[in-house]
């Protein structure tokens, strides 16, 4: 009979389904490297998620192993060279959680604006600050993506529907992509600029390393709600606190509202309209 090694942990329902295709499931969450090479080493498939590493050690051990599976996206735990010079498939599921990821990019974005964590926080404490979380309609602003892959096309996607515009930079992105009407191509420096927040989607390769700079310049500009999510730049923040306290609101005008001019586009803008 064709065995699985289940290396990480997975929801009853999977396991069920792998055995009621007709397979012998060993499951065997948290290994270390050692008793993972002692349980691969009789397994014709194994399955990981994010935890567990198969490694170039755990694949010279595995006397029978045909394919290494890794249920999410990507295969940055498996060493593919490794499986490869064995001639062993590896596969993933490239859209696992894709509008999951994306829809939390967007909560993180909501949280932002509206100092949610923040007056949380201070409702715990027992205190009742209402005036300083006010935060921002994010209607009307301009959210600013780095990685117009799956995961940052649904975050546009849904950003559009929230009334906000929409700049992406992604240097990879090849010629004949399909179009998002209503999201502009910029370069890097015209997103940090004309963005009102920010979100990151893309892996921490080579190419993309230090592709956001810590430097102190961007540090004083873009505030965080973590290591990942959502950025705000502090500096379009302070412009709408001016604006308001003259009089003006930065809020957009109403849909029904006529409005003689236009949000400025970045110059280097490529519209995909």
């Amino acid at each position: 009979m064709f065995r699985v090694l289940v290396a990480d942990s997975i929801e009853a329902e999977g396991l069920a389904a792998l055995r009621e295709a007709g397979l012998e499931v060993d499951a065997r969450a948290g290994l270390d490297e050692a008793a993972l090479c002692e349980a691969i080493a009789n397994a014709d498939a194994v399955l990981v998620r994010s935890r567990t590493k198969i490694t170039a050690r755990s694949i010279d051990a595995a006397r029978r192993l045909r394919v290494i599976t890794r249920a999410g996206i990507g295969v940055d735990t498996v060493d593919v060279a490794a499986a490869t010079r064995r001639g062993i498939l590896v596969t993933n599921v490239p859209d696992a959680s894709t509008t999951t990821t994306a829809e939390l990019a967007v909560a993180l974005l909501l949280a932002l604006a509206r100092h949610v964590a923040q007056a949380d926080r201070n409702i715990r404490s027992g205190k009742y600050d209402r005036a300083r979380f006010l935060g921002t309609e994010i209607c009307g602003k301009t959210l600013g993506i780095i990685g117009l892959g799956k995961i940052g096309r649904i975050v546009a996607d849904r950003a559009l529907g929230l009334k906000m515009r929409v700049l992406a930079f992604d240097p990879f992105l090849p010629q004949d992509a399909p179009p998002i009407p209503g999201v502009a191509l910029v370069d890097k420096d015209a997103l940090l600029t004309h963005s009102d927040f920010l979100t990151l989607h893309c892996p921490l390769v080579d190419a993309t390393r230090h592709l956001q700079r810590n430097d102190a310049r961007e540090l004083q500009t873009w505030g965080s709600i973590g290591e990942r999510g959502a950025w705000r730049n502090r500096r379009r923040a302070r412009v709408s606190r001016r604006r308001s306290a003259r009089g003006r609101s930065p809020a957009p005008r109403s849909m029904s509202q006529k409005s003689s001019r236009s949000p400025p586009t970045p110059s280097c803008a490529r519209s995909i309209r």
